[in-house]
């Protein structure tokens, strides 16, 4: 489905962000541990976290326009893509870190580093696959912007 430029397969959720997310929330529901999370700051940070995610992930699909992200015919170096490499799983991650934050859930906490983890080995497997794709054009790009932030 296409909307203005906009593919709705651009827009996946990373298997990590999905399997660690529904793991810690149901961690939660199970055996609930939280951390301190009194009055409205943690609320409002973490919506703020949550909405800039968002933000980032639809401005990156609008900027891939027609470019088919799992499967590319072209590099996609406009809007997000001009500061980071990643800038879906960096939405992903904002959108888990507010999660994290307005549930105050210490099992997304602890399980952060392993969704970082995951979402860093995968990003390389990905870059890897540009690199083979596109070659010398890829490896510029990376010199020149970061995985990242």
């Amino acid at each position: 489905m296409q909307w203005h430029g906009w593919s709705w397969t651009n827009f996946p959720v990373p298997e990590a962000h999905l399997i660690v997310g529904a793991f810690g929330v149901g961690l939660g529901l199970i055996w609930p541990l939280t951390w301190a999370t009194e009055g409205p700051w943690p609320w409002f940070i973490g919506l703020a976290l949550g909405m800039v995610g968002v933000g980032l992930m639809v401005w990156a699909t609008a900027s891939a326009g027609n470019v088919l992200l799992a499967d590319p015919t072209q590099l996609v170096t406009e809007g997000p893509y001009a500061i980071s490499r990643h800038p879906m799983y960096l939405g992903w991650t904002l959108l888990y870190l507010g999660l994290m934050v307005v549930s105050g859930s210490a099992w997304l906490l602890m399980l952060l580093p392993i969704l970082a983890t995951w979402i860093h080995w995968e990003s390389g497997r990905e870059e890897q696959r540009m690199i083979e794709r596109f070659g010398n054009r890829y490896i510029e790009y990376q010199s020149s912007v970061r995985r990242y932030l």
